[in-house]
């Protein structure tokens, strides 16, 4: 049974008596409790009386705890969400695009309680992201495909924490599904630079951007990490010079070291050989219109024939690519690229083009035809058999009373030509069947030349059509 009562303390022979009340009750567990009430009495009861009652009722199994985070605001929930990814040590941009995207996604689909989260109103959201239009441009398109499945994607991690937490019973989106990419036009479909524009574009770039996109190019950074870099993250005295990324540097949110190509090592010395560690390595990255005025001295189109940009992400496409046809392993080149999926880097960042496939194709060689040669052959070719026992062909011979073929006797060299191996009416009448002959029993040899297929040669670019943002 609950009980009012007040602390007390004696001073100086008296007893005195604190003025706020507290309660004692039964929890849910059935342990006694205490808790603080008011200085009044008649409240406090009150209050008490609610605490038990709430308590019994949650022992009885009348009031859960999901019913208690269903009366809580959506926005109190994705609060303790991002509070718990705080704790995991993702990286603080991530946390930024996870609390700007979920208060998007709340808003639009007016999410008051979890009650509010269902299918149709994360329909509604989606159906209302895909309206907008982008601006800046005279031709506006509508929101890329990708950038859906984004909000799909958090408004799903979201709520599968809350049914991990025992907030929500079950996933309302799980019969959601993501828009298949692979069929969309990309917003922002990129290229690789080839290397006589990569060339053009060093040359005619002043001194200051051309090693900046040089470094772009040799190092496969993007331009938030190189904006970012300092000085004190090179490592250019050690026997392999490299790049120590930090977690908050990077898009993944792990501590990734980079080689430095060797072309890159003396610029990186003549920037940094004054500077303090926590300074910048790059002053400024190069803006879009900027890049795109040295394309243009360079007389490389910004966007080509089939849509494909070349900004400074793309320079991470001409890395990717670069690495391919270098010839190293699809393992090492995902290492290099930093990617998780291994068709993010073949699909997407190698781009082969046709000067690429025609070179390849051209190292694929016809067989030549043989003009004499002496096979032997299993059974066309047998010689006549003994008649009484007596050996009537010369290359019978007799022991003793049983003949006995000269040598192995059941494979005799026979001229066989060029046409009778493909069939001709004037085949030479001894040559054996079409299964017997050379032409199919060295049959490795017809086997097509192995592709080189990043071969070596001066065209990095291709006419992909993939992009990413990776």
């Amino acid at each position: 049974m609950a009980s009012l009562f007040r602390n007390s303390v004696k001073r100086n022979g008296k007893r005195v008596v604190y003025p706020t009340w507290y309660g004692r009750f039964r929890d849910e567990d059935g342990r006694w409790r205490k808790v603080p009430l008011f200085t009044d009495k008649t409240a406090s009861f009150r209050r008490l009386n609610e605490i038990q009652r709430d308590a019994d009722l949650r022992r009885a199994g009348v009031l859960t705890p999901m019913m208690d985070h269903a009366g809580k605001s959506i926005e109190g929930h994705r609060d303790d969400y991002v509070a718990d990814l705080r704790g995991q040590n993702v990286s603080a941009q991530h946390l930024k695009n996870v609390e700007s995207r979920l208060e998007e996604i709340i808003a639009l689909g007016e999410w008051k309680r979890l009650s509010d989260i269902t299918a149709d109103s994360m329909r509604g959201v989606l159906n209302l992201v895909g309206k907008r239009q982008m601006g800046g441009t005279k031709e506006k398109k509508p929101i890329a495909v990708s950038t859906l499945n984004s909000f799909l994607k958090m408004a799903r991690a979201f709520v599968h924490w809350l049914v991990l937490r025992g907030r929500l019973s079950s996933d309302p989106l799980a019969i959601l599904k993501k828009a298949d990419e692979s069929k969309a036009e990309k917003r922002r479909a990129r290229r690789a630079l080839s290397g006589d524009e990569i060339i053009r574009l060093l040359d005619a770039a002043p001194a200051d951007r051309s090693f900046a996109y040089k470094f772009f190019i040799l190092s496969g950074l993007r331009r938030g990490e190189a904006k970012q870099l300092r000085v004190g993250d090179l490592h250019l005295a050690a026997t392999l010079p490299f790049i120590q990324l930090r977690t908050e540097q990077t898009k993944n949110g792990k501590a990734d070291t980079i080689p430095v190509h060797p072309e890159l090592l003396e610029g990186l010395r003549e920037r940094t050989a004054t500077k303090l560690p926590a300074a910048k390595v790059f002053a400024s990255i190069p803006a879009m219109r900027t890049l795109m005025n040295d394309l243009l001295a360079a007389k490389v189109p910004f966007v080509n024939d089939t849509n494909q940009r070349v900004d400074l992400h793309a320079q991470r496409h001409t890395y990717c690519t670069l690495i391919a046809k270098s010839g190293i392993s699809m393992k090492t080149a995902q290492t290099l690229m930093r990617h998780g999926d291994p068709r993010l880097t073949m699909n997407v960042y190698s781009h082969v083009g046709i000067f690429d496939t025609a070179s390849a194709l051209a190292s694929v060689k016809l067989p030549e035809a043989t003009k004499e040669k002496n096979v032997k052959t299993g059974t066309a070719d047998i010689p006549t058999q003994p008649v009484d026992g007596v050996a009537k062909d010369a290359r019978w011979t007799n022991v003793g009373q049983k003949p006995v073929a000269k040598g192995h006797g059941m494979s005799q060299p026979v001229t066989v030509s060029p046409k009778s191996i493909f069939g001709d009416a004037d085949s030479s009448p001894t040559a054996g069947p079409l299964e017997n002959s050379d032409f199919v029993a060295n049959s490795h040899s017809m086997s097509p030349t192995v592709l080189n297929i990043f071969p070596a040669t001066d065209n990095v670019g291709n006419p992909g059509t993939r992009s990413s943002g990776g």
